[in-house]
């Protein structure tokens, strides 16, 4: 009787989208990442910038202060010997003499290039240096007019080249007065320029600050580290002079007045003296040791960028694998749905055979007539089983959702377990089986055991049936390297002998194919003379 017809299969969910990762959001995710590494790099290069220009403005201005302290003894030191002279100059008149107070230990000389007396005219009249036969004239020294004019009675020179020392020294004058006070002349210490002031490089851990001694005039004392030439090359502070004036201390940038570049400049007045001590700095100096760390800064910045960018790769190309594997898994299962809605045939045709030889056997009948019913039967019992074998295969591929369950697989092992289950089933048949191997030791490839055990127990299964009994089943497994970390996998199934049963159910193939393609390889089907041979072929990824 005609059969209803089948209502049309509901589609198949599409695991492959649900399943997938956005990929766009983990490189998304990443270059965030990236960009957030960086960001913090750079933010903590300027921070770390702006605390290191600070600190190191701090130091500056310390040493700075450190500097005029130091310049302030050193002077007022000076000044107590021009005293000791002064009043004995003023007390004793023409018996005055330095080299006594020297030999009495009255005074030291430590640290002058020399120690003199001059007249009232300018002429000097006693020195700690050999005074020779000609009378040497100061008159016309500044410090000397300063003195003499009444304009001050403590001065200090600018750099000036000493006319009996032939050095470049800076003079400081102390004025001597007559007992009616009127001048009487002055005693004069003279220093070398580079050493004015008693400062010496330990004053800094800057390294590359210079410290320099300026008048309120503007015009160079003294230069630690300086030549005379590099004073008298510059000359003057001049347009500096406005910040120093304004302020007993302070800080100002400019141009470097030593060279190329702009500095910033600390300064502090030495009172009473009428003197800055001023230390400079190259701008660039203030960043360097900042930039060496901005470089560590960025340098780890990338190192979480590379890692950052390396798990977004991992990811997406395990996603991109999974994908392809579900998508696969889709294309299958539509064709398993597909196949299924077909499959009443397949079971109708055994079912009606059982009915027939049922309603043969309740008919009376001869031996000849039972005995071809009973076999009726069976042979229908044994196609109508393989039929429901085939679509439970069918129905646990179509429910297997989740993509693969990968797992580290030995070919050669799984091949042998393969055919001792096989052997047994062929000898119940009357059918011989071979096993062929050409696996190395030790080899084990990704993946998913369960659906390899399927596909070649449905190639295997009906190999038994297609060669019927006193037939040969030939099962052979061999694997072929591609690279270091894929290999092929081979598995051939032949069958040779007379068919038991020609009309096979054509779901045996179709299980066989579609596990093929869930594994990502495909079956070749070949008609040989005297039997069949179906060969599967698929890539494999190496297991560590």
């Amino acid at each position: 009787m005609p059969q209803p017809p089948r209502p049309p299969m509901s589609p198949l969910p599409q695991t492959a989208a649900l399943r997938r990762l956005p990929l766009p959001g983990v490189w998304g995710m990443a270059i965030a990442v990236t960009l957030l590494a960086f960001g913090l790099a750079l933010a903590a290069a300027w921070l770390d910038r702006r605390e290191t220009r600070e600190h190191e403005l701090d130091e500056l201005a310390h040493f700075t202060r450190s500097g005029a302290a130091q310049t302030a003894a050193y002077i007022t030191t000076t000044a107590r010997t021009l005293d000791i002279v002064k009043f004995a100059a003023e007390r004793d008149g023409p018996a005055f003499s330095i080299q006594r107070l020297i030999d009495e230990n009255r005074i030291s000389t430590d640290g002058l290039m020399q120690l003199s007396f001059v007249d009232a005219q300018g002429v000097v009249r006693q020195s700690t240096l050999q005074m020779g036969s000609a009378f040497v004239s100061v008159a016309d020294r500044q410090h000397f007019r300063t003195l003499a004019d009444g304009k001050s009675e403590f001065a200090i020179s600018p750099p000036v080249l000493g006319r009996r020392s032939g050095v470049w020294s800076v003079h400081v004058a102390r004025k001597v007065g007559a007992p009616d006070g009127a001048f009487a002349g002055a005693v004069v210490a003279s220093i070398d320029m580079t050493v004015f002031g008693g400062i010496d490089g330990r004053i800094s851990t800057l390294p590359e600050a210079t410290t320099s001694i300026v008048g309120t005039d503007g015009v160079f004392r003294a230069r630690i580290g300086a030549t005379p030439a590099d004073l008298l090359l510059v000359g003057s502070l001049e347009s500096w002079m406005p910040n120093l004036r304004a302020a007993d201390s302070g800080l100002t940038f400019g141009d470097n007045p030593f060279g190329i570049g702009r500095v910033a400049a600390a300064w502090h007045n030495v009172k009473p003296f009428d003197l800055f001590v001023v230390m400079m700095l190259p701008e660039a100096a203030l960043r360097a040791d900042s930039d060496k760390r901005a470089f560590y800064f960025l340098g780890a910045a990338a190192f979480v960028a590379l890692l950052a960018l390396g798990a977004a790769l991992a990811i997406d190309r395990r996603e991109r694998a999974l994908m392809r594997i579900a998508d696969a898994s889709d294309r299958a299962r539509a064709e398993m749905a597909r196949l299924l809605a077909g499959f009443g045939q397949d079971l109708r045709e055994p079912v009606d055979a059982l009915r027939r030889a049922s309603d043969a056997l309740s008919m009376p009948g001869g031996e000849i007539q039972r005995q071809r019913a009973v076999g009726t039967m069976r042979a229908a019992s044994a196609k109508l089983g393989r039929a429901l074998n085939d679509v439970l295969d069918w129905v646990a591929l179509a429910q297997s959702n989740d993509g693969q369950s990968l797992a580290a697989v030995d070919p050669r092992d799984w091949a042998k377990l393969t055919y001792e289950s096989v052997r047994g089933r062929a000898r119940d048949l009357d059918v011989a089986c071979d096993l062929g191997l050409d696996v190395p030791d030790g080899l084990r490839i990704i993946a998913d055991a369960g659906r390899l055990h399927r596909m070649t127990n449905a190639l295997l299964v009906h190999a038994l049936s297609a060669a019927g009994q006193g037939g040969r089943v030939g099962f052979s497994v061999g694997v072929r390297g591609l690279d270091a970390a894929n290999v092929e996998l081979a598995i051939a199934v032949s069958a040779n002998g007379a068919m038991s049963d020609p009309k096979q159910s054509k779901l045996g193939g179709e299980v066989a194919q579609g596990f093929a393609r869930s594994l990502g390889g495909t079956i070749e089907h070949r008609e040989a003379p005297g039997g069949t041979l179906d060969v599967f072929r698929g890539g494999f990824q190496r297991a560590a």
